[in-house]
């Protein structure tokens, strides 16, 4: 029982890896989605299987995605629950 992924979505990604690295929180991989687009896993110790933490940039095209998918869930009443994903290129 556990969550399997939480994600932080951050502005201000070098400051907060740093923070998450200064609170002993290592990174097992990471790697970067376009422009602006880091993210890094941390590995997991709290002895649950399949838990995974990560921190996500939000900035750049990514950012501009995660911000449509944040718009999109506002007032969503379950309806069309499986929608076309946007190339990042075009966004």
């Amino acid at each position: 029982k556990g969550v399997q992924h939480v994600a932080y979505w951050t502005e201000s990604f070098d400051a907060d890896l740093a923070r998450a690295q200064a609170a002993g929180l290592n990174v097992c991989m990471g790697g970067e989605v376009g422009d602006n687009g880091r993210f890094v896993y941390f590995e997991d110790d709290s002895g649950l299987p399949g838990t995974t933490i990560e921190l996500s940039e939000v900035a750049g095209p990514k950012g501009r995605l995660f911000r449509m998918i944040h718009d999109a869930s506002h007032g969503w009443d379950g309806a069309q629950p499986v929608r076309p994903f946007p190339e990042l290129s075009q966004l």
